[in-house]
């Protein structure tokens, strides 16, 4: 998927607005499901790096959080 730059050149016509426009329409809702989907891993890794600031760094607790925070990053690599 190319620069948006390239697809897209100045507005030029009535018609040509209205086509840019059924175009950011159509993919809205995509934007928004993926938008909603990325602020929920941030926050979950947000929680992680906020519990691991709490913990010694090589205890068996910090080792389980760290490797929480490598699956849940092997389970986004599926999505995305």
């Amino acid at each position: 998927s190319g620069s948006p730059c390239r697809k897209y050149a100045a507005i030029s016509s009535s018609e040509q607005r209205q086509s840019y426009k059924n175009d950011f329409n159509a993919e809205y809702s995509e934007y928004r499901d993926l938008h909603a989907r990325i602020e929920r891993i941030t926050r979950r890794f947000t929680q992680l790096d906020a519990k691991l600031k709490q913990l010694l760094q090589g205890s068996e607790e910090y080792k389980v959080q760290t490797h929480t925070g490598s699956l849940i990053i092997e389970q986004q690599k599926v999505f995305f």
